[in-house]
């Protein structure tokens, strides 16, 4: 990038810099869930979000392998560069579960409604947060898959080990890598491996 190019970029950077500081978040509860949102447009998806959320614990709950955390909190980005500084995943990747802060992370609304829905989002890191340690990452992927309702369009992977694709869904090297990934694991899981 020429020198001529930089500067406005490197100005452009700081002010949304300073404007995420300053963007308000809202944070609303129901049902043993917190939605934290910044955007007035992800917080008009707050009625179904709980909704989504409350009976995605209830099937939790119905299932003995599974355990959710106490007191969810789910964080509603409200753009791109705020995502990513929190979880430090590429823009590809639409939310994410930590399951030692017992908290989500996801992409704007509008993005997960792109890709997959906001249904399908919730209930895939809705089920992270509730299975067990130990599962192998392709393993819960699968199943967490499977739990949202999720098909993956892409083709699974062939002629590929478990650590080969546990590394591989870790630290994906791009989009079309990691929705072959999912749809291996998904496939793994559905054949009862």
């Amino acid at each position: 990038m020429s020198p001529g190019r930089l500067l406005p970029a490197v100005a452009l950077a700081l002010l949304l810099s300073v404007a995420n500081a300053r963007t308000p978040w809202h944070t609303s509860a129901s049902g043993g869930f917190e939605v934290r949102t910044a955007a007035s447009a992800d917080a008009a998806w707050l009625p179904e979000a709980f909704r989504i959320l409350t009976a995605g614990a209830a099937r939790v709950s119905d299932d003995p392998e599974l355990g959710l955390c106490n007191a969810p909190l789910v964080v509603i980005h409200p753009e791109l560069g705020s995502f990513e500084a929190t979880t430090g995943m590429p823009w590809f990747i639409l939310a994410v579960a930590n399951r030692s802060e017992c908290r989500i992370d996801t992409q704007r609304v509008a993005i997960l409604e792109q890709h997959g829905g906001l249904r399908r989002t919730l209930l895939h890191e809705l089920h992270h947060l509730a299975q067990p340690e130990d599962w192998e990452r392709w393993r819960a992927e699968g199943r967490a898959q499977a739990f949202a309702g999720e098909r993956p369009a892409a083709a699974p992977l062939h002629a590929i080990t478990p650590a080969q694709l546990n590394a591989l869904l870790a630290a994906p090297t791009g989009s079309e890598d990691h929705l072959r990934a999912l749809a291996t694991a998904l496939n793994w899981v559905l054949d009862g491996r």
